[in-house]
């Protein structure tokens, strides 16, 4: 009679009894159901209640149907709130054993606008709503329950906005998203939920961006978010470049991204650890845990007493200042700290949860000498560092990148070959820096043979240089792309390329004139000054290739210029426009590489070599520890795909300070295809690749070889996509891959193995394993090629 697990009273006890005695017999059978629903209307009744309802008439109508009609009757008449007597009574309209879903019925009340509001069911915690027709243009409007926790909402295709509604939810701490395929973005009024601890999205594949960094900041509870595998987010999203990673960076966990997780994995699995450390009976100590979202650190409180452990057990791994001995003779404890690397005190590592290889900086019970488990990089530990070899003194590896500085100091004063030198069978044309007033005499020129064309009955037409990849040559002797001297004709008069042809003449007339005044723009101003014609900035800026082509210059000739893109930072001084530059002083972020090279001078520099780094993130780990002090050296990335500032750039300082290069990329087919435009240059700019490129890079890492040597864990190596071995198959077809044997063995064994990994991938040792073992040990051992 729904009486289970409260409390009754004498009179509620008795006067249960009462009604199950009249309702035995015969009739019991035939209303159990109505018995019990009236059971659990009553549970709300005190004692009172119950006698009211057993003194009712109706026990003294016939047996029978009448009987059964009459207990719903009552259970009617009982029901305190006219919305749930219309839903009772919207179930007499169904025929005599007509079977319908709860579901459904359900349904069925919600057309009839059944029952009476939401805001009726004060007590509903989790609440999920969808399933409408599809045909719908908006989601349908539904009341607000402040005590709400948990809602799940379900949309369709042409749904591209969240319920308002939503907002003023302030008690939920669970959110999911559903199937909200026209969302981009995610509302700024997320924000107002400062209750939230978990959000979940999934089928809102054109999702892109999330809310404000502001308001992201606001949801302090928020400690886990998942997204389905969106493309357009996951770009935003990229932990080295994805301009949507600030908004997410300060969150302990993030799911999705085809299981690629952000969030810092080891401080989820030390907490882990900790979970099965408390439940572990052998340890009967009590933890107090919070996580500092701002600093991402596991703190926690140690407080109890370790009353199985033997103080010189931790020794030397617990701190105690208030440390004192009780009646048993046991220590007590009572240390805030900011690690768990304390836990190998305990016997955790006995427990069978404990798996050695997710932390090795725990020691085991096979740990005779209860050593502790040193953090210096300078540790044997094979466990804690695979590889057993130890980075010698500082001063012993920069005598060896010493001699190294010397060595290609002396190469870079014998003359360097250029394409005269050399009996090439086929023309190549190669362009060259032009002043001003040369560019504008070149674009004449170009105007003079249209009209020459038009006059010999030729029509309106340009003669442009063909930059299509059958066009491009390899030169071994100056490991270098070439673009031969072959033209196409772009003539006005033809459907195909009357377009291409007017976009021509308008670059052409824009770069007149930008040299006529002197001034520079950036290649995004020169495509708005005719966005109708362009279309897309791909099509002006190939146009601008072109352009550069024709007149036989270089593209930063043409006073345009890209954005800014690439950073530096390290034991370099320069000039940019007059002012001086001390990259040492630039902090962890770096100085911006000035996207205008002709504006640089003075270079100053007591480095030893360059540093050339793919991603951000090696270049803020490197900056942040200043690893250019202990080597001394110039650290500089451009985020991702070389731009022309960078690679014009790191011409200049090695040309300049004859300093060797030393190239950091992920061990995969792009890592590679990255380092050979830096060294090789690119075939879509390859009539400016004597200015581009950068002669005699050493790749240094991380090569596929590394992954071995190195004893990288499986789980921080990738599996390649069939593109990525696609990619890799048609590099080593490369006549610059095939030049240098070590590349093709490096590359072949990637592609054999099917695996790759990213320079982060050395995080699993330490977050600092880059800076004080693996870049020494390849610097110490000479681990180029």
């Amino acid at each position: 009679m729904g009486l289970k697990g409260r409390q009754s009273g004498p009179k509620t006890v008795t006067g249960g009894a009462q009604i199950c005695t009249v309702v035995e017999g015969k009739v019991r059978t035939r209303i159990l159901s109505k018995t019990t629903v009236l059971g659990n209307m009553l549970r709300c009744k005190k004692g009172d209640g119950w006698q009211s309802i057993l003194n009712n008439r109706i026990w003294d109508s016939q047996e029978g149907e009448d009987r059964i009609l009459s207990v719903l009757r009552l259970i009617f008449d009982e029901l305190k709130s006219a919305s749930l007597k219309r839903c009772f009574a919207c179930c007499s309209m169904f025929i005599k054993g007509f079977r319908i879903s709860k579901i459904d019925l359900i349904q069925l009340w919600m057309a009839h606008g059944l029952p009476g509001g939401l805001n009726s069911l004060t007590c509903l915690k989790k609440l999920d709503i969808g399933g409408f027709w599809k045909g719908l243009d908006s989601f349908p409007p539904f009341q607000v329950l402040p005590q709400l926790e948990s809602l799940s909402l379900r949309g369709w295709s042409k749904l591209k906005s969240l319920p308002k509604q939503v907002q003023h939810f302030t008690s939920l701490t669970r959110l999911s998203i559903s199937h909200f395929e026209g969302i981009e973005a995610l509302p700024e009024w997320l924000g107002n939920l400062a209750s939230l601890k978990s959000l979940y999205t999934w089928g809102c594949r054109n999702l892109m961006y999330l809310p404000i960094v502001g308001a992201m900041k606001c949801l302090t509870k928020l400690y886990s978010i998942s997204f389905d595998d969106y493309p357009l987010l996951k770009d935003n999203c990229n932990k080295d470049s994805g301009p949507e990673w600030p908004k997410i960076s300060h969150i302990s966990i993030i799911r999705g991204f085809s299981r690629s997780f952000f969030f810092p994995f080891r401080i989820i699995l030390e907490y882990q650890c900790l979970r099965w450390l408390i439940k572990d009976k052998g340890f009967k100590t009590k933890f107090q845990v919070f996580l500092n979202s701002g600093q991402q650190t596991l703190h926690f409180k140690l407080c109890g007493t370790l009353d199985k452990f033997r103080t010189d057990q931790t020794k030397g791994l617990l701190e105690s200042p208030d440390g004192m001995a009780n009646e048993t003779g046991s220590a007590t404890y009572t240390t805030e700290v900011l690690s768990i690397n304390f836990i190998a005190a305990t016997n955790l590592s006995a427990s069978r949860h404990f798996n050695p290889s997710l932390f090795p900086h725990i020691p085991t019970m096979a740990d005779k000498k209860g050593k502790r488990r040193r953090t210096d990089p300078s540790s044997d530990d094979e466990t804690h560092h695979p590889n057993k070899k130890v980075p010698k003194k500082d001063t012993i590896i920069n005598k060896t990148l010493e001699n190294l500085r010397s060595t290609t100091a002396a190469a870079s004063s014998s003359k360097s070959l250029s394409l005269a030198d050399l009996p090439i069978s086929s023309t190549c044309r190669e362009v060259r820096e032009l002043d001003h007033e040369s560019v504008q005499y070149e674009i004449e020129l170009q105007m003079l043979k249209v009209i020459k064309s038009i006059l010999d009955g030729n029509g309106f037409t340009f003669q442009v240089p063909s930059r299509a990849a059958a066009n491009q040559l390899y030169i071994p002797e100056l490991d270098r792309i070439v673009l031969k001297d072959k033209t196409s004709l772009r003539p006005y008069a033809n459907v195909s390329t009357v377009r291409k042809a007017t976009i021509t003449a308008r670059v052409l007339q824009l770069i007149h004139q930008l040299c006529l005044k002197d001034i520079h723009v950036t290649k995004r101003d020169l495509f708005y000054t005719d966005v109708k014609l362009f279309q897309d900035q791909n099509q002006s800026d190939s146009v601008l290739d072109d352009a550069a082509c024709m007149v036989g210059c270089t593209r930063s000739s043409l006073n345009v210029i890209a954005s800014e893109k690439g950073v530096v930072v390290g034991r370099l001084i320069f000039s940019d426009n007059g002012d001086m530059i001390d990259c040492t002083k630039m902090g962890m972020g770096g100085k911006a590489i000035p996207p205008n090279i002709r504006k640089v001078g003075d270079v100053q520099s007591d480095a030893l070599f360059i540093l050339l780094v793919e991603k951000d993130a090696a270049f803020i780990r490197l900056s942040e520890d200043r690893f250019y002090n202990r080597f001394p050296c110039i650290i500089l990335t451009a985020k991702g795909q070389p731009d022309v500032a960078t690679r014009l750039f790191l011409r200049k300082l090695k040309l300049e300070l004859k300093l060797p290069v030393l190239a950091l990329v992920d061990s995969d087919p792009y890592g590679l295809k990255i380092l050979s435009v830096y060294g090789c240059g690119s075939k879509n700019m390859s009539y400016d690749s004597a200015n581009l490129t950068t002669p005699d890079i050493k790749w240094l890492g991380i090569r596929p070889s590394d992954l071995d040597k190195y004893k990288i864990p499986e789980q921080c190596r990738l599996t390649m996509t069939d593109q990525d071995i696609k990619t890799g198959k048609e590099m080593l077809e490369e006549d610059f891959v095939k030049k240098n044997p070590k590349w093709v063995e490096e590359l072949t064994l990637m592609v054999k193995t099917k695996q790759k990994a990213e320079i982060q991938a050395l995080s699993a040792f330490g977050f600092q394993y880059l800076t004080q073992v693996y870049l020494p040990l390849k610097l110490q051992e000479q681990d180029w090629i």
